[in-house]
């Protein structure tokens, strides 16, 4: 079907749609100012267990992985939409790939670390609020690498440290004025460098440094889903 004026009728659309986008931006700060549901100097101990995992088929084998992380955390509210925090780190990924046909590769890392972070908050009413958290974290890592091709078996060491910074939305909810409850994507963006010293032998090593960015979130993977926590201070 064609308009008698096509002009009129994409501007009369565009209208529309502004209307609608106009709609959407009052309801949000309608609920936002609505509902505020902390207040300045609020302190809470929080925390987040997450669980990632991820399994690939590989032109040349499988690929499956595991990520466990325990993220304790304290921080304090310096309005009733923004707080800052301290938070520890510890990480435990355990992966299973076959690099190559015959061979199998059973990697395992640790990580101990901790940062700092601001947290963003929007009220969406009855308790529901979403939230933004995004910090600056650094971290000591280390973990082998057993690789197995029969009858051989060989061990590759390595340690290091990574510098980097990280964007991880969530969804949370109050339970009572004490106590919080949410889900997160931990590290749905990150930034981050890291140098890695790689000893293969007692007597041979080398030493690599990168910058990564990146998203937890891929084809392949369910991404860092966590499950949030937090207690009030009185």
């Amino acid at each position: 079907m064609q308009h008698k004026y096509p002009f009129l009728f994409l501007f009369n659309k565009q209208i529309i749609l502004m209307k609608k986008i106009c709609l959407l931006l009052l309801t949000i700060a309608i609920a936002s100012t609505l509902h505020a549901q902390f207040t300045k100097g609020d302190r809470y101990i929080t925390g987040t267990a997450g669980l990632g995992f991820n399994q690939a088929d590989l032109s040349n084998g499988d690929s499956k992985s595991i990520a466990v992380n325990l993220s304790p955390a304290i921080m304090k509210f310096k309005t009733d939409r923004r707080a800052m925090g301290f938070n520890l780190n510890l990480q435990l990924a355990h992966q299973k790939y076959n690099p190559n046909p015959g061979t199998l590769n059973d990697d395992r890392q640790y990580t101990v670390g901790a940062g700092i972070f601001k947290l963003n908050v929007l009220p969406l009413g009855k308790g529901l609020f979403l939230s933004a958290q995004h910090g600056l974290q650094a971290g000591y890592t280390w973990g082998k690498t057993v690789s197995t091709s029969i009858p051989f078996q060989t061990e590759i060491k390595n340690s290091g440290y990574n510098i980097g910074a990280y964007i991880t939305p969530a969804l949370g909810y109050k339970l009572s004025d004490r106590i919080i409850v949410g889900v997160n994507f931990s590290n749905l963006l990150y930034l981050n460098f890291n140098h890695t010293k790689i000893k293969y032998t007692a007597t041979y090593s080398e030493e690599r440094s990168g910058i990564s960015f990146g998203s937890a979130i891929n084809n392949n993977s369910i991404g860092q889903l966590g499950i949030q926590f937090g207690f009030k201070l009185k």
